[in-house]
């Protein structure tokens, strides 16, 4: 036994050493490769140049939500008046695209939780996309940047960690970087790196939420047995570091099989992770499938964690029913992940979703999500997050929209009183071609 365990940790020693070279080398590697992947491909593009286009996008909300800040005590209503502002420029051939946004807001607070600090020309953002495609190669870049008052980040039913943990008031300045090569595109066998890195910072929130810094790097190598029978294994790496606290380092590696068949796809994942409390291991079946009307899914399978010392059921079920006038989606998700605190939790996910049009410019659209999130291997803290809504959307006219929404929130977490917020918002939206 003292010489298997050994040998596992020699073993996570070294996937850990060979992620630490790569990612100290796999940004080199993918500018200088995605410059002679640029180089190769220019001349179709030179031929085949579309004309760029500029538009600006203005819209303004106006919001009145009673406890804003979702505590367990409310202080009372706010009002806020929110003009966004975005500069768009896109350009595209057949053989690249390239996206750039600019972005702000005008914020103006009333209420108890008000908050100097975020009142005025705030909240600036920025994203640009940059992708290129050769015969059988493909390269993508992306950036983005934000700034945003804590207070409106809502929970995401499809990515409910997203937003795990932070409180108060204050700001939220969050910086995104990543980039992406394929090789073999359609071809029997084809390789791709990928590389990412995102650094959150806080600021005016009384300490109470702790920045981070995230790398990660992955490689893939990808083998189709046959027209309908494709395999793939992905070697990943996971740098975090949040401050006062001692780096992270976590190193996985996932394969997986799918088949295609005349009754849908067929896929199985076996993955692994090993971050410092130790192994956590999973396996799933499933399958997708196209509907007449719609579209349907699931997977079964089972995550075994060495840290919480157990095995947990995972899986999720999603479908979709397309109507002459609206849409119905419905979803179920139980996963083992990791939070923005690296910390390994088990969730539980519910969300619904209905869309009808009631007219050649009316919309109704109502939606449900509820999140049970379980921290593993520590104090095993559960925390339930909802979040129901409705709103009526209309087209003004060719370039004028008009929302009306209501949004319920609540939270419970264990030791504290359930927490509840209400708002109701009224949205216009109109954009501006400006080129060509």
């Amino acid at each position: 036994m003292a010489q298997a365990s050994q040998g596992r940790a020699n073993d996570r020693k070294a996937i850990a050493g060979m992620a630490m070279i790569g990612r100290a080398s796999v940004w080199r590697g993918l500018v200088r490769t995605g410059l002679v992947l640029v180089a190769g491909a220019l001349p179709a593009a030179a031929q085949d140049e579309v004309q760029p286009r500029l538009t600006f996008n203005v819209t303004e909300r106006l919001e009145s939500t009673e406890n804003l800040g979702l505590d367990p005590d409310s202080l009372g209503r706010t009002d806020q008046s929110l003009t966004s502002m975005s500069l768009r420029w896109h350009s595209a051939t057949p053989t690249s695209e390239l996206i750039f946004d600019l972005g702000g807001l005008v914020r103006i607070d009333d209420g108890p939780e008000a908050d100097d600090t975020v009142n005025g020309l705030t909240d600036p953002r920025l994203f640009f996309s940059y992708s290129r495609e050769a015969a059988t190669a493909a390269l993508s870049v992306t950036g983005r940047y934000r700034r945003i008052p804590i207070t409106s980040l809502l929970p995401d039913p499809d990515d409910p960690l997203g937003v795990e943990d932070e409180r108060g008031t204050g700001l939220r300045e969050d910086a995104e970087l990543g980039a992406r090569i394929d090789w073999g595109i359609g071809t029997p066998v084809g390789f791709g790196l990928e590389a990412n890195l995102r650094d959150v910072d806080y600021s005016d929130d009384d300490g109470a939420n702790d920045p981070y810094r995230r790398e990660t790097v992955s490689a893939r190598l990808r083998h189709a047995f046959d027209h309908a029978t494709e395999g793939r294994v992905t070697l990943r790496y996971s740098h975090y570091k949040a401050e006062d606290e001692d780096a992270r380092e976590t190193p996985g590696l996932d394969v997986e099989l799918d088949r295609q068949r005349p009754d849908g796809l067929w896929t199985g994942v076996l993955g692994f992770d090993d971050p410092p409390e130790g192994l956590r291991t999973r396996l799933e079946f499933g399958r997708d499938r196209d509907l007449p009307a719609g579209r349907i899914g699931f997977r079964i399978g089972a995550t075994h964690s060495e840290a919480a010392d157990k095995t947990m059921l995972t899986g999720r079920f999603d479908w979709r029913r397309d109507m002459p006038l609206g849409r119905v989606d419905f979803g179920l998700n139980r996963s083992v992940r990791s939070g923005e605190d690296d910390e390994e939790t088990l969730l539980t996910g519910l969300r619904a979703g209905l869309s009808r049009e009631i007219g050649p410019l009316s919309a109704l659209s109502l939606n449900l999500s509820y999140v049970v999130s379980e921290e593993q291997g520590g104090d095993d803290e559960t925390t339930r997050d909802g979040t129901l809504s409705a709103a009526y959307r209309r087209t003004l006219a060719q370039t004028w929209d008009l929302s009306l929404g209501y949004r319920h929130r609540m939270r419970d977490e264990e030791g504290e009183d359930t927490a509840r917020s209400d708002s109701v918002f009224l949205t216009l939206e109109r954009s501006f071609v400006l080129l060509p």
